[in-house]
Formats: structure tokens, C-alpha cells, sequence
């Protein structure tokens, strides 16, 4: 920023302070749409268009046209796009009251690509503001406590407790080093039926290690038991906090070709980002679609 943009930006402020001080002190409840305008740091004309857009409320008073600053200030409070030159950011009642598609991903932990498949299908209601989307809090909450496919990063803390108790139908194939099939065949098996403890944590079923442990040592003479830290599925072949598989990984840990692969995504079962040729899948996604499929298959 040059000398002559810092000074303009300057005496632009002295105005507002001025402008603000003299509305304050005169306990005026209107003021003149160029007063408006130097509020928010605009023209003559873009102050004019605003106006016309009925966005506040306007008062005509002896042949002039005003602007009701009760009014104005609600506006103000309620939308993003426009900030004062020297004042509280906009949008703070907007905020309380809704969430952007950036938030919401990083509430629930999916990238935004997600959020916006989840509004697209219409099981996010969303309002727009300035030509931007934005999810009312209350439906928000509906919505979550209707669901049990994503999940905020308390209940995350809460279910990874869970879940370390816990394994999934592909981390068992992959203790036993079998197909998953077989692990469906064995969990249908009216031998081994009552042998297994099943819960559901974030909607997906698992079976309890405990459980687990008791009927391996009962029956699983036939399987081979591998480190548990290898099961299918494992992510430990990169790092825990790392939020998306590679093509290649899900190959590997879902035991499915790449042909597969590709069809899934060419049928959008899940948000997929490309970057540099790269495609890279969200693990929470992935996981708890095929956790769904898999179900289906169980069933």
C-alpha cells in the first residue's frame, strides 16, 4: 500500500469517527444515505444502489430520503459481504444463528466438497446470504440428532474410547487373514453365533475385542491370528491424523481393484478431491459407506 492509499485510508477513518460521534451525540435515529455510505467506506454511487436495494428501511423526512439506523444496523448484523470502515465486523447475529459450509466441515470433520454434496441432496436446509450458503443452526441440530453417520469432534472423543474396545468387520478379516466374507459367514454361523458381542458406534457395527479374544480361543484353531495393529483397514500405514486414503490404499486395506474403485467414484458414493492427478478420499467417508454396504451385505 502506497503513501497516498495509507492517507486516504486514514481520512476515510477520521470521517467515520467524526460522522459516528456526531450521530451518537445528536441521538438521531435516521441518517442520510451519504452517511451510510461513508460508514461503510463506499462511493456516491455504490451508497445509492445499496439503498435501492432495500436492504434497511428508508424514511422520507421533509423530501429527503433517510436511512433508519435501528434498521441499518440489523442489516449489518445480518449479512457478510459489507464491513465498516471502523467498526464491529459484520455478520454477528448471522453467525449465531447459521453456518457457513467451512465451518460445518471442520465441526463434523469432512472437507467441504462433503458439505456441499450434503446440501445438494437436501439433507442440509440451507438459506442464502449474499449469494452465499449458509446452514441455519436449528436445522443443523435436527438434522445431527436425526443422524448417526457424522459426528462432531466431542461425540469423535467419546466413540474413539469406544471403538478401542471395539473392531470392525474388516479389521477382524484381517486378524484372521480371511476375506470378509468369511468373517460374515462366521458371525451367521449358528455355532459361533452367540460368541460375538456386537455394538454400534456413529451408526456402524463392531464387535467387542473381549468377545473377540473368547471365541478365537474357543474355535479360531483354523485361522491364523496376526498383530492386531496390522488388522484391515488399519491406518497404520499413514499417519493417524491424516484425514484421506489414496486410491492405492483403499486397494490395499479393502482388498478391492482399482476398476472397482474407479466406479465407485464415477457414481459419487463419496466426495473425492483431485489434486496433481491424485485422487484423495476422505477416510471418515469411506469408512462409514462401506461400513453401510457392508451391513447390507450382512443382512
Amino acid at each position: 500500500m502506497d503513501k497516498m492509499e495509507k492517507l486516504g485510508e486514514k481520512l476515510q477513518k477520521n470521517v467515520w469517527k467524526k460522522n459516528k460521534a456526531r450521530l451518537e451525540k445528536e441521538g438521531r435515529k435516521t441518517m442520510s444515505i451519504m452517511e451510510m455510505g461513508k460508514l461503510l467506506g463506499l462511493k456516491k454511487t455504490d451508497s445509492y444502489w445499496l439503498a435501492n436495494k432495500h436492504r434497511f428501511d428508508l424514511i422520507q423526512i421533509r423530501g429527503h430520503t433517510r436511512v433508519d439506523i435501528d434498521s441499518f444496523e440489523r442489516w449489518y448484523d445480518n449479512q457478510v459481504k459489507y464491513c465498516k470502515v471502523d467498526g464491529p465486523p459484520p455478520g454477528a447475529v448471522l453467525k449465531q444463528n447459521s453456518y457457513s459450509p467451512q465451518e460445518i466441515s471442520k465441526m463434523i470433520g469432512i472437507c467441504e466438497q462433503g458439505v456441499y454434496e450434503l446440501i445438494k441432496s437436501k439433507k442440509l436446509p440451507f438459506i442464502m446470504v449474499d449469494f452465499r450458503k449458509r446452514v441455519p443452526v436449528e436445522e443443523f441440530e435436527y438434522w445431527y440428532a436425526h443422524q448417526d453417520h457424522y459426528r462432531v469432534k466431542a461425540d469423535r472423543e467419546r466413540d474413539a474410547k469406544d471403538e478401542a474396545l471395539t473392531m470392525t468387520m474388516p479389521e477382524m478379516a484381517g486378524i484372521l487373514g480371511v476375506s470378509r466374507s468369511v468373517v460374515y459367514s462366521i458371525l451367521k454361523n449358528p455355532k459361533y453365533r452367540d460368541e460375538f458381542v456386537t455394538v454400534v458406534i456413529a451408526g456402524k457395527k463392531r464387535i467387542t475385542k473381549e468377545s473377540f479374544d473368547k471365541w478365537y480361543r474357543a474355535y479360531g484353531k483354523n485361522y491364523r491370528k496376526e498383530d492386531k495393529n496390522k488388522a484391515a483397514g488399519s491406518p497404520e500405514k499413514k499417519p493417524a491424523d491424516s484425514r484421506y486414503y489414496t486410491m492405492d490404499e483403499i486397494c490395499r486395506i479393502y482388498g478391492c481393484s482399482k476398476a472397482t474403485l474407479r466406479n465407485w467414484i464415477s457414481r459419487k458414493y463419496f466426495p473425492v478431491m483431485k489434486i496433481g492427478g491424485t485422487f484423495y478420499i476422505s477416510r471418515q467417508e469411506f469408512d462409514s459407506w462401506y461400513g453401510q454396504i457392508s451391513e447390507n451385505q450382512e443382512g
